[in-house]
């Protein structure tokens, strides 16, 4: 699920990260932002292949409870340098304009020599927050939400004109995107997909993706093909030149060829939608089978309670071809059901390999637990 204030749990040391992969190999790196993998010493960013870190250590809606404030921390590095009233739009309406701020700093820093920027915007979370200049631009009725979409757009141009301005965009690949889909209740839209964030229909896992690469990504063009963000590792260590050697079994696949050839028909791949320690779907090129009807009524209890019972189930598994039916609004597993089986024959290898809720599968590799966490306010 995710981790609160105080966890226990964290990523694991033994892990090699993108920026430990990265920085091996000459790069300067840096996060700016949410990092969400652990707050005690052992899990921090500047552990784990990270120079620098400017950011919160969780989500914006975790404060601790402080004299009647819930207070978030913001860290530099192992320091907590300032503690933000999680209630208070200004203090969280500051955060989009100092991680753009500091982003472009450590960039000037760094522009000499390979970098490697990881900006993780807290915004637009809820609780959303954004300078009162930003909710005069936008007609969301929920303003806040709208308004911090248009500070992390302003944000955006900042960072772009900085790298053009220093000649660096010719040289530096951005990427763009975000980590789930949108909560409507909050301000958000989906368009035609169904669902939302916390679930594993299409609205709560599709995200855009914008790769910006003057001079060597055509501008305007686009890329059908399905892809993660797990596929980010493989694909940055390449660009780097980079041969992984530790023989670590690693989810992803090198996408670099999606920027340059974005047009190329390319060979099925699967996709788990894993949540809450259960595999919910797979898809597997346009078509996806939704296994929340295949649930028992335990099962579905269990699912309902690390959900905020939120999770929408059938009465069996479901297919949707989704090139022809993104919003998954016609099952046609009835019609398909070679397909289903093909499908299936994915999801069992899978489960084999990672186990379901609380049972590990033989793949799965450990995290540590922390005996006495603390938090990171008193």
């Amino acid at each position: 699920w995710v981790l609160f204030a105080g966890a226990k749990k964290g990523i694991n040391p033994e892990e090699i990260l993108l920026p430990e992969a990265l920085k091996a190999a000459g790069y300067s790196t840096a996060i700016i932002g949410k990092w969400h993998l652990g707050d005690q010493p052992e899990f921090l960013p500047v552990r784990h292949g990270f120079d620098y870190w400017l950011g919160l250590p969780y989500s914006n809606d975790m404060g601790i409870q402080v004299e009647g404030k819930r207070l978030l921390p913001l860290m530099r590095n192992e320091t907590v340098v300032d503690r933000l009233d999680q209630r208070k739009e200004s203090d969280q309406g500051s955060l989009t304009k100092r991680y753009t701020e500091e982003a472009i700093q450590w960039i000037d820093k760094n522009r000499t020599k390979p970098f490697f920027l990881y900006l993780a915007h807290t915004m637009p979370h809820n609780p959303v927050a954004a300078r009162e200049q930003f909710h005069q631009l936008t007609v969301n009725p929920k303003q806040g939400f709208g308004a911090s979409v248009a500070e992390i757009s302003w944000s955006t141009g900042e960072i772009l004109d900085y790298l053009r301005e220093k000649d660096l965009d010719e040289n530096t690949l951005v990427i763009f995107t975000s980590d789930n889909g949108g909560a409507p209740n909050w301000g958000a839209s989906n368009g035609i997909l169904k669902g939302r964030k916390g679930q594993t229909f299409e609205g709560g896992v599709r995200v855009p993706c914008i790769a910006w690469w003057p001079g060597k990504i055509d501008p305007g063009s686009t890329c059908n093909a399905p892809a993660s963000v797990l596929d980010f590792y493989k694909t940055f260590t390449a660009l780097a030149g980079i041969q992984p050697d530790d023989k670590v079994k690693r989810d992803g696949t090198d996408i670099t060829d999606y920027f340059f050839n974005p047009g190329a028909v390319r060979k099925p791949r699967p996709y788990f939608y894993w949540h809450v320690g259960y595999l919910q779907g797979v898809r597997y090129g346009d078509w996806k089978v939704s296994l929340l009807g295949g649930y028992s009524e335990e099962q579905q209890q269990e699912i309902l309670n690390s959900t905020y019972r939120s999770t929408l189930f059938s009465d069996h598994v479901e297919l949707y071809n989704l090139r022809e039916d993104p919003g998954e609004s016609n099952d046609v597993s009835e019609e398909h059901p070679e397909m289903v089986a093909l499908i299936l024959k994915l999801a069992e290898e899978e489960i084999n390999a990672l186990g379901e809720y609380t049972r590990r599968g033989p793949e799965v590799r450990k995290t540590i637990m922390i005996e006495s966490p603390v938090t990171l306010i008193e």
